[in-house]
């Protein structure tokens, strides 16, 4: 359970520091609406996160049976996505970039 802890850790750690980074170049262009972090580095980003948590999840589990490490991890992407969608909302709202 410390692994999957950790790879919690280091999703959720990288997300918020995705989103810092995003406000820190937006602040930095003096207008909150323009001067983000491009899409296709935020995307990669994105999935080199979500490798790393998978990776660390799956090494906490190795000698668990197959259906049990898929009982484990499925959940966990799912509240995963959950998590950053409600963080990435969150923050967009917040910080004045847009809201719904």
């Amino acid at each position: 359970m410390k692994r999957i802890a950790q790879g919690w850790a280091v999703w959720i750690i990288g997300v918020f520091g995705i989103c810092g980074l995003d406000y820190w170049l937006r602040s930095r262009d003096a207008n909150i609406h323009s001067g983000e972090l491009p899409e296709p580095i935020q995307l990669f980003l994105l999935i080199l996160l979500a490798c790393a948590a998978l990776y660390i999840w799956h090494s906490g589990i190795r000698e668990m049976a197959i259906w049990k490490k898929v009982a484990v991890i499925v959940p966990q992407i799912i509240v995963g996505y959950f998590a950053f969608v409600y963080i990435a909302i969150a923050y967009v709202c917040s910080a004045g970039i847009d809201c719904l």
